[in-house]
This record gives structure tokens, C-alpha cells and sequence, in this order.
């Protein structure tokens, strides 16, 4: 699995492909949907093969880790890594606006690095200190940047091209992954990249099972979540339904 700063410049590169595309591809966007999918021809087949992919690969790993692992440690796992993100999620609180929501970042973080062991535990949240996600592709959203064209993308599944050059500032700034891969621990950036991966496919298996099977065409069911989903982040709205990364 490439490294985050890796990943980021290719959802960047994907994305630039597909605003380029779009002009010449409109013909191929679905009007009844009103989804703006100019490359959709393209897309669903990027989409079977991640299918393919996720239904031989990421699926029995993440039905094994939660099959296998106790569910204090799988809380535990999602708790660390949910800390490892507080930088991005800091920055964008702040580019957004939000401080009082960058205020209780700043606490969480805090408290859960220094008596939730490391992060481990989500102490902030047993307390009523909730946690929240933000990330580049959000902020462009909250400043009017408009989506562009809707991306699947090999491996990491569905972006508009504003949530794929959000993706690849995130990933750029991370001071994690720029520290690691500078000294030459890349494997670190993988650990977390594929446990991130693990752990958010093994909480939607179940959801993600019954909608492929109920569905009359599973890849516009999976676009239309997408940027539902992303549409409810944009306003600080709670997303509902699972979180369709294929």
C-alpha cells in the first residue's frame, strides 16, 4: 500500500486527469442522475476492479481482524490512530473558522496523548469532549469550492477532484508521514495507512454486504453515499450510513 504522500499525489494527479477529461467527456454523464460524472464509463471499470480487490483482499482481512481481535483493542486501534490525525484536523478547524471546535481538538489531544496512553484510550470523549474529522477537502468545500468531476480511483475508491486535492494536502502536511519517510521509516506510513484501511472496512461489512446485494446498480448507490456523506461533512452535519470506500 503507497504511502500517504504517495497516495496524495496520485489522488492529485487523478483528479487533474479527470478535470482535463471532462470537457471532452460529457456526453457520458448520467442526466438523470444530476451526479456530475463526465467519466463514468471509465469509472465503473476502475470500480469492478476495485471490487475485485476488496472482495478477495481488504473484506477477509477486515472480517478476520474482527472476528479475532477483542473489542477493546479494536477501540483502542481506531482511538490511536484517530489521535494520529489531530494535526490535519487541527490546521483545517483553524483554516475553517472553527476554533471553538480547533479549542476542543487542542484538549482532546491533550488529554488523550498524556492520560489516555498515547491515544489508546479516548478519555476526552468518556467525558463528553467529543471528537470530530476535518480534513483539507472539507475546508475547500466550507470556502464554496465547488466538487468537479466525480473520481474512482484504483485501490482507494470513490473522490470528487476537490476531495482529491484535499487528500493530497493532507497528506503532504502530515508531519507524521513527512517525518518517517524522511528518516526512512516508511513502514510506518504503511502500518497506519493499511490499519486505517482494516479497521474503517471491518465496521461497514455488514452495511456494505446488504446494499451490494439489494441494489439494482451498485456503483451509482456507492457515488450518490459518497457525496452525500461528503455534502453532510461540508456542513458539520453527522454523516449517516457507512462510509463507502470502495
Amino acid at each position: 500500500m503507497p504511502s500517504q504522500h504517495l497516495r496524495g499525489i496520485f489522488v492529485l494527479l487523478c483528479g487533474i486527469a479527470g478535470l482535463t477529461l471532462a470537457g471532452c467527456a460529457g456526453s457520458a454523464s448520467p442526466a438523470e442522475s444530476g451526479a456530475n460524472d463526465p467519466l463514468e464509463g471509465v469509472n465503473r471499470k476502475i470500480f469492478d476492479f476495485n471490487l475485485v480487490v476488496d472482495h478477495n483482499v481488504l473484506k477477509p482481512v477486515a472480517i478476520a481482524y474482527r472476528d479475532n481481535l477483542p473489542d477493546p483493542v479494536k477501540n483502542g486501534i481506531r482511538n490511536f490512530l484517530e489521535n494520529l490525525d489531530t494535526p490535519e484536523i487541527l490546521l483545517n478547524d483553524v483554516l475553517q473558522g472553527e476554533f471553538s471546535r480547533a479549542h476542543d481538538t487542542v484538549g482532546r489531544f491533550i488529554i488523550n496523548s498524556s492520560l489516555g496512553l498515547g491515544g489508546f484510550i479516548d478519555l476526552a470523549g468518556d467525558n463528553g469532549l467529543a471528537g470530530h474529522s476535518a480534513d483539507f477537502g472539507q475546508t475547500l468545500g466550507v470556502w464554496g469550492v465547488p466538487p468537479g468531476p466525480y473520481l474512482m480511483v484504483p485501490v482507494l475508491g470513490p473522490f470528487d477532484l476537490r476531495d482529491g486535492i484535499g487528500y493530497a494536502g493532507d497528506a503532504l502536511v502530515d508531519p507524521l508521514n513527512r517525518y518517517t519517510n524522511g528518516e526512512g521509516f516508511e513502514f510506518v506510513t504503511y502500518t497506519r495507512s493499511g490499519a486505517s484501511g482494516v479497521d474503517t472496512r471491518s465496521r461497514n461489512i455488514e452495511a456494505l454486504d446488504r446494499i451490494e446485494s439489494t441494489s439494482l446498480d451498485f456503483y451509482a448507490e456507492i457515488r450518490s453515499m459518497y457525496l452525500q456523506r461528503r455534502q453532510a461533512i461540508i456542513r458539520h452535519e453527522q454523516p449517516t450510513g457507512p462510509e463507502p470506500g470502495l
